[in-house]
């Protein structure tokens, strides 16, 4: 053997090097390799399991911290999501469950804006329970509730929030959420709306919760109506309407009075048979002037061919409104449900007056039964008709052919049509001074027929008695003391884009859409490269 082959024997291999230990005394066999990368891989799987467990962790404690500490914040310009500091308050004051229910439809504009209204309300207080039923998306629910609270007047209902606490309940109409400020409409930055949401949401909070139920005093002791009265002068399938919606009514006889009580939110003065005293006249005067509410809905009394005097004609013609010692006569046959043209006729003229608006909506007639005219009087500010027969109708004054002409003709001395059967005015008190308030005063009904209270109208869904009935009683008995929330303002603004404007909003979204890809894609292959 040479002396070369010699000293390569002598010297170790790379691999008895290799699998030589590297520390004095310490052997290693064969499989120590894999150990050691079996240890690796667990120590590495049991990184990833801890720091897994400690992302966890870290979430639920950022969600329980989210959840202790809840708070939205509201981007909008007019600031239409923040609630007022009197809503605050009265929804953390809740101490009873509170339903609302939400009748809105996906599709309604309004929708988004009361849903995130409402969740703003739920934020403040978890005793409040959100129910949405879509009208058109879920109809069998909402029959079942409709037909429970009875929000269906007729074929329509333009219900689009209920508030309920216990046995009572508070319906918020499409109408009470938001109004155009009439005012603004020549405003270069377009009409304004006023958007009273949130005033009608804590308004029917604080009527299941706190406020007592609208009281109408109904007049006794001139052969009204009244409650539990005679054949169809009966007021009490009125009551079980008016219930439903938290209105009590209350008999009072203004002949034992010395003033009305206080507790009335309105007065209601139904089909008198006898006029009322002067003594009587000045309690109502005293009342209305004082911030009551009147509704005279004074039928035609005849007695010897006359139309007989109810006593308010005085007393009306100081506020500028004239009732007339007349029959109204329908001649459209189109507009009439007999062949008398006195007896059930139609209504479908509402006129201008704000309240009526929602009788617009409904599109359904109402039905008069032998009514006076009720008009203002001429060049007075502040009247306004709510009722109007068609242009072929006309006021009576001259009774005496009517007892011999089936198809009478207007005469010199009777009213031209439209006839005007009702109207509608705030009284501007003459106490207003004594309190500082220019806004003393009551607001007036006048309605020159008592028959469209009828039960049998009342329930037929083809007219619109009953929306008649919540529409005067909505007006007269608002109840501002309640809740003093000042309605958001919106204004209502077109958006134009020029050609310029255009090019602008395309360059952005090709050119920055394909950017944050790109940034995206960057930023995971840095992490899978680290």
């Amino acid at each position: 053997m040479s002396e070369r082959e010699d000293e390569t024997d002598a010297r170790p291999s790379a691999e008895d090097s290799a699998e030589r230990p590297s520390e004095p005394g310490r052997e290693r066999g064969p499989g120590a390799g894999a150990d050691a990368g079996v240890r690796r891989r667990t120590g590495r799987r049991l990184g990833g399991l801890v720091g897994s467990a400690l992302l966890l962790l870290i979430v639920l404690m950022a969600n329980y911290l989210a959840f202790r500490h809840y708070h939205r914040w509201d981007w909008t310009q007019d600031g239409l999501f923040t609630l007022s500091e009197r809503s605050v308050g009265v929804a953390r004051a809740l101490e009873q469950p509170l339903d609302i229910y939400l009748f809105l439809g996906a599709n309604e504009p309004q929708h988004d804006e009361i849903r995130e209204l409402l969740d703003r309300y739920r934020a403040e207080s978890g005793q409040i329970h959100l129910h949405e039923v879509d009208p058109d998306r879920q109809q069998a629910e909402y029959r079942v509730l409709a037909d429970r609270f009875h929000l269906m007047q007729g074929q329509t209902s333009d219900v689009a929030v209920l508030v309920k606490r216990g046995d009572k309940t508070w319906k918020v109409t499409r109408d009470d959420l938001r109004d155009v400020d009439m005012s603004s409409l020549d405003d270069a930055s377009g009409p304004t709306l006023d958007v009273k949401s949130e005033q009608a949401l804590t308004g029917a909070i604080l009527q299941v919760t706190q406020g007592r139920p609208t009281k109408l005093c109904l007049s006794a002791g001139h052969g009204e109506w009244a409650l539990g009265g005679a054949g169809d002068r009966d007021f009490g399938p009125v009551r079980d309407e008016l219930q439903r919606d938290n209105v009590e009514l209350e008999s009072i006889a203004t002949l034992d009075l010395e003033r009305i009580p206080e507790g009335c939110d309105a007065l209601w003065v139904v089909g008198p048979l006898r006029a009322f005293s002067e003594r009587e006249l000045g309690l109502v005067r005293d009342y209305v002037e004082a911030g009551g509410n009147l509704l005279l809905a004074l039928d035609p009394v005849l007695r010897d061919q006359r139309v007989q005097p109810t006593g308010f004609e005085s007393l009306l013609r100081t506020w500028g409104v004239r009732v007339d010692p007349s029959l109204v006569l329908e001649r459209d046959r189109n507009h009439r449900l007999t062949e008398s043209p006195m007896a059930m006729f139609l209504v479908t003229d509402f006129g201008d007056a704000a309240p009526m608006a929602r009788m617009a909506v409904v599109g359904s007639p109402v039905v008069l039964h032998i009514a006076r005219s009720v008009r203002p009087l001429e060049d007075e500010e502040g009247v306004q008709t709510f009722l109007r027969g068609t242009d072929q109708s006309f006021a009576a004054v001259d009774l005496e052919p009517l007892a011999s002409e089936m198809a009478p003709e207007p005469g010199p001395e009777d009213i031209a049509g439209p006839v005007s059967l009702g109207v509608l005015l705030t009284r501007a008190g003459d106490a207003a001074a004594d309190v500082g308030s220019a806004s003393l005063g009551g607001r007036v009904a006048v309605i020159g027929d008592a028959d469209f209270f009828q039960p049998q109208l009342l329930r037929e869904p083809q007219f619109a008695n009953i929306d008649l009935v919540g529409a005067l009683t909505g007006w007269l008995t608002q109840r501002q003391e309640l809740i003093s929330i000042a309605p958001r303002h919106r204004n209502v603004r077109s958006v134009v884009m020029s050609e310029g404007d255009l090019t602008g909003v395309l360059i952005r979204v090709l050119g920055l859409v394909p950017l944050a890809i790109g940034l995206l894609g960057f930023a995971v292959w840095w992490s899978r490269r680290s």
